[in-house]
């Protein structure tokens, strides 16, 4: 029977949903239809619904009847779309609003007759009942029974009301003087004014008249006002306070008979301005000579009760017409959001070291409310959502009034952790949107706390308190970032829901779990990053302390197969490589001699790399053809400081013989990397490596002496040149493979075999002596051409007869240069013979 009764509530949810989904439907269309068909209306219904009278040019300017704005003010206002709002405002809120005023100079009126010492007090109630009694006599006779009459009936109805409670609780007219100061009053008068005040309910019921409750409880405020007002005592502050809760109670019920959504709210509005008049406005404790603890509770009592009052009517509203959103949802909202804004006040004067328990009970409340908004409606309903977010923001504000300095940061960031738990296990969407905002408190809340003094007792050690209090909180984070990534999936919705987004003002707000989890991580990272800049802002080993974060965010995430915490490292990386950079530029000697300067500056060179080449993967990923040069830019930009930390490091590993050996090298193997890669900006990295080196060389060359022979030179050159002829190689298949010859990489090869060429000119110039000079170019040139006969590649061989003719000029202009005739006589026949044999081996082939 269970089963059945399960399954038959399922079906009913599902054909309510289906009956709200057409009614939306066919609203739109209704509303299309106006919008569209104005034209065709025929001139008698074009009569009907426009004055005979001819309109002003003012007139003809406003919106179309059919407006979408105004149809929707008008199913506010449940008017027919055939009736005209200015009459629906003329006949029934001019009318109500006319009422009202009326009857409060009657009040007045009444008031000044009561106070009268020229009347009696017989006299005075008399007139009371009799001014009542005429007034609903006056509609009972009445034949037309439309608005205005209704009007007139709830003023003799609530005059009863008035005139009984001015014979009770007023001084100048009480019928009964024994008892009018004490308690009796209130304990036999209040159930007296509940039955005066039982025709207005029964009527306004049986006629299902809004016009006649809204109007007569609207009036019966006026005693609230009078009772605390004349008499500032606890009796008449007790009667304002039962009385206000009595008629919101009335109001409610109407709401659920009738869904007078208008008089609930209010109920509510009247409700809790009557606090803020009694409570703030006439400050009881001196005013009513209250004690302040009595105050406290008094208010909190009435509060809390109104709280409890609207909240379970407007669930069972909800449940009762199977609408969790359009109406009553707001009521909720602006019920909760009164109460706890009232209660904060009111508890943080008079009990303020108690202000945890009071929220936490608070909480507490907000948590029931929610279990019962689960439970009678339906999945993930609106009021649930409502309820749930309440329930969150209170859980907040009770850890941030228990905890303390470092405490309530962290404790904020296992509250992150429970709501991503609770979204996990329910599905529900609302747990990540509230993790969604609560990060961020957690964040801000955490900036607080970066220049927080005092030290902290952990394990034996004393630990900076802003150092715990940020790593505390980010390890945490990366757990939820870690969280997300690998337990939350993208399409985790495994029972149907009634509603799986959460609408703010017209916005969907649907988080994905990467999204979750990169946010997390990255805000974990940007909160070490400013602690770590906030303490060694003044201190060299601010890179090295970075880099180390950086190492250890990078662990973290391969050891958790988290790819959102290595991401969220490149804020440590980006700012390393800064503050590295920096250092080295503004203080390069004091940077060396730090401690483990080189075993920092290694990882963070290789890391550079990694980084600038994952970049380079994702613009490549997203790439547009359009946007070639700016892709470029922005992808050769991280490189630029990876070469430069590149090039620190080497440089101070090695001496200035074997640096350009080891930059070419290694630019070497990045170049190969970047054939099977196909990165553009990662090639040209390796590239400007390996040009780097070669002009390291030669500016190297240029420092050392004339004449000054070293085999390893030469064989640091020769090394040089292999390095150069492997590259231009690598770029000769790739135009190759391509089928295709560009220009840059034609001068790419170019800048190789020219580097090659330049590094034996200068070397032979250099290291070797002037009388054998002429003949070490020749056999470079002669050298070169050989290699572009092997390898038949044209270039070479341009570049040797470039040689060549230098050497030739050379020979004839800077021969008497030559100490020896011998030397010069074989410089020029060299040279010939060298020629002869280029010739030769041209005319072979």
């Amino acid at each position: 029977m269970g089963k059945n009764d399960k399954k038959i509530k399922e079906l009913e949810e599902q054909i309510r949903q289906l009956t709200q989904q057409l009614e939306s439907l066919i609203r739109e269309k209704d509303i299309n239809n106006h919008t569209g068909n104005v034209s065709e209306y025929s001139e008698a219904e074009f009569q009907q619904q426009t004055s005979p009278i001819t309109p002003s040019i003012s007139e003809t300017t406003q919106p179309s009847p059919y407006n979408p704005l105004l149809s929707r003010v008008k199913s506010a206002m449940k008017i027919n779309s055939k009736e005209d709002l200015e009459q629906k405002i003329g006949s029934v809120w001019a009318s109500r609003i006319g009422a009202l005023l009326v009857m409060t100079a009657v009040v007045l009126g009444a008031r000044t007759t009561f106070y009268s010492a020229g009347i009696g007090i017989r006299e005075k109630i008399i007139i009371g009942y009799t001014f009542s009694i005429m007034l609903i006599l006056g509609e009972w006779l009445s034949r037309r029974k439309n608005i205005f009459s209704e009007v007139i009936l709830s003023c003799g109805l609530t005059g009863l009301y008035f005139t009984t409670y001015a014979g009770l609780f007023i001084e100048q007219t009480h019928l009964f003087p024994f008892f009018h100061k004490s308690y009796y009053s209130l304990l036999i008068g209040f159930p007296i004014l509940l039955l005066c005040l039982f025709p207005l309910i029964y009527i306004a019921h049986k006629r299902k008249s809004s016009t006649i409750a809204g109007i007569g409880l609207f009036l019966t405020y006026y005693t609230v006002a009078l009772s605390c007002y004349n008499e500032p005592n606890i009796r008449t502050l007790s009667y304002a306070l039962l009385t206000s809760i009595t008629i919101a109670f009335i109001t409610f019920v109407f709401h659920l008979i009738h869904n007078w959504f208008f008089l609930s709210w209010t109920g509510i509005i009247a409700s809790y301005a009557t606090y803020l008049y009694v409570f703030l406005y006439l400050n009881p404790h001196t005013y009513f000579h209250i004690p302040e603890k009595a105050y406290f509770w008094i208010s909190f009592l009435f509060l809390t009760t109104c709280f409890l009052l609207f909240s379970i009517t407007c669930i069972m509203d909800a449940r009762k017409r199977g609408e969790y959103r359009k109406g009553i949802a707001p009521l909720v909202g602006l019920n909760s959001a009164i109460y706890f804004c009232l209660t904060f006040y009111a508890v943080r004067t008079y009990y303020l070291p108690y202000e945890y328990l009071f929220r936490t009970g608070f909480a507490l409340m907000l948590l029931t409310f929610t279990l019962i908004a689960h439970f009678t409606g339906p999945r993930n309903n609106y009021i649930f959502q409502v309820f749930i977010i309440k329930t969150v923001i209170m859980i907040t504000l009770a850890i941030q009034s228990y905890f303390s300095g470092e405490k309530l940061l962290i404790a904020l960031s296992v509250e992150c952790l429970a709501l991503a738990l609770a979204h996990k296990r329910s599905g529900y969407l609302v747990y990540r949107v509230m993790n969604f905002f609560l990060l961020w408190v957690t964040f801000f809340w955490g900036i607080s706390f970066i220049k927080a003094s005092g030290n902290v007792f952990l394990m034996g050690y004393f630990i900076p308190t802003n150092w715990f209090a940020i790593w505390g909180t980010s390890l945490f984070l990366f757990v939820i970032a870690w969280f997300y990534e690998h337990f939350v999936s993208m399409q985790q919705n495994p029972v149907p829901e009634w509603s799986y987004e959460i609408h703010i003002s017209n916005i969907k707000w649907k988080f994905s779990p990467l999204l979750m989890s990169v946010l997390h991580s990255c805000v974990a990272s940007l909160l070490i990053l400013l602690l770590t800049v906030v303490d060694f802002i003044d201190d060299l080993r601010l890179p090295l302390v970075l880099t180390t974060e950086l190492l250890l965010l990078l662990g973290i995430g391969l050891i958790s197969s988290t790819p959102s915490i290595e991401f969220s490292g490149v804020l440590l990386l980006v700012s390393a490589q800064a503050c590295y950079l920096f250092y080295f530029f503004t203080s390069q000697q004091s940077l060396y001699e730090l401690p483990y300067f080189l075993s920092m500056s290694f990882p963070l060179a290789f890391i550079s790399y990694i980084g600038a080449y994952a970049w380079e993967k994702y613009l490549n990923r997203i790439h547009h053809p359009e946007d070639d040069n700016i892709h470029f830019i922005l992808s050769i930009l991280p490189y630029i400081s990876s070469i430069l930390i590149t090039l620190i490091v080497i440089n101070q590993i090695t001496t200035p013989q074997i640096f350009p050996v080891i930059v070419s090298l290694l630019g070497l193997v990045i170049y190969v990397i970047s054939t099977y890669t196909q990165l553009p900006s990662f090639s040209v990295s390796g590239i400007s490596l390996i040009l780097t080196s070669v002009i390291y060389f030669l500016i190297y060359l240029s420092k050392i002496p004339k004449e000054y022979t070293s085999l390893p030179i030469f064989l640091f050159s020769l090394l040089l040149s292999l390095v150069l002829i492997i590259s231009e190689r690598i770029k000769y298949y790739k135009q190759k493979k391509i089928s295709r010859t560009d220009f840059p990489d034609t001068m790419i090869r170019i800048m190789f075999l020219g580097s090659i060429v330049l590094i034996h000119l200068s070397f032979g110039f250099v290291c070797i002596p002037k009388n054998f000079l002429i003949f070490y170019w020749l056999a470079t040139g002669l050298g070169v051409m050989f290699l572009g006969m092997i390898l038949k590649e044209s270039l070479y061989r341009w570049i040797g007869f470039c040689v060549l003719f230098v050497t030739l000029l050379r020979t004839f202009f800077v021969f008497q240069y030559i100490s020896s005739e011998i030397y010069q006589i074989l410089s020029f026949a060299v040279s010939a013979l060298v020629l002869f044999l280029v010739g030769w081996i041209y005319s072979r082939n």
